[in-house]
């Protein structure tokens, strides 16, 4: 499984190369481009067990599974948001 490799991981739902990893932690995270298979509506994502949320753009995944951070696609990308997500995590492991 990706998690047993021991990184972070990005889960990409846009198009490729649309996220920039700060130079340093390119390494200790993985990018997985990713096409869902959900019903899309606007922009939503329609799931079968809660109905209707925010469609997702990119979750960074920390390698004990905890979610650091999550960018919807209505969203406005904040660089210093994703780039103090690593930053947080890799000071305090």
């Amino acid at each position: 499984s990706l998690m047993h490799m021991g990184k972070s991981i990005i889960f990409n739902f846009s198009k490729e190369g649309s996220l920039k990893i700060p130079e340093k932690y390119q390494s200790e995270i993985e990018v997985i481009q990713a096409v869902p298979k959900i019903e899309i509506e606007e922009n939503n994502w329609r799931l079968s067990s809660v109905g209707l949320i925010p469609r997702l753009e990119n979750i960074f995944v920390r390698p004990d599974g905890f979610v650091a951070w999550v960018k919807c696609v209505n969203e406005i990308f904040d660089k210093e948001s994703f780039n103090k997500s690593i930053e947080n995590y890799f000071s305090n492991s």
